[in-house]
């Protein structure tokens, strides 16, 4: 596998972090896109967003897609990793607006963002670990405090 230099370094702290991941086994449950990002939404003629490229979809907890949203648009890699709480609490204040989020799901949200970067900084079938991704799990794991506090948690 193809790395940066540091990799193994952080290894063992990324892999500490997946272990210490929440259980999302009682959190709602629902179809998941897996890959929410501004590419993959389209504006209608009428106004409203719909999804698209449901390749990866499957049944999971609804914060998945959130906590995928969160940490791949409110966690800039391109400045080191930078958290940027404005645009967490814009898409959440939208989300919610539709779907309050549970206690039990505020309390995980920082697993769910976490679990969207880890997924693909530790995934066996990349053939390598793409620096951005390692920003934005070391973010939420060094800003943990920060976001819980954001969101409530």
């Amino acid at each position: 596998m193809r790395t940066w230099e540091g990799y193994e370094k952080m290894r063992g702290d990324l892999l500490a972090a997946w272990d210490s991941l929440g259980d999302f086994a009682s959190l709602p449950q629902t179809i998941v896109h897996t890959d929410v990002y501004f590419g993959n939404a389209v504006r209608t003629p009428g106004g409203d967003v719909v999804l698209i490229d449901w390749d990866d979809t499957g049944l999971g907890p609804a914060i998945a897609d959130v906590g995928y949203f969160l940490v791949h648009h409110a966690v800039h890699p391109d400045s080191g990793g930078r958290w940027a709480p404005g645009m967490a609490r814009a898409f959440l204040t939208g989300y919610e607006s539709v779907r309050p989020l549970t206690s039990a799901e505020r309390d995980l949200l920082p697993d769910a963002m976490l679990f969207g970067a880890l997924a693909y900084v530790l995934a066996p079938w990349e053939d390598r670990v793409y620096t951005g991704n390692w920003r934005r799990a070391r973010t939420v794991i060094d800003e943990r405090g920060r976001i819980e506090a954001l969101i409530g948690a």
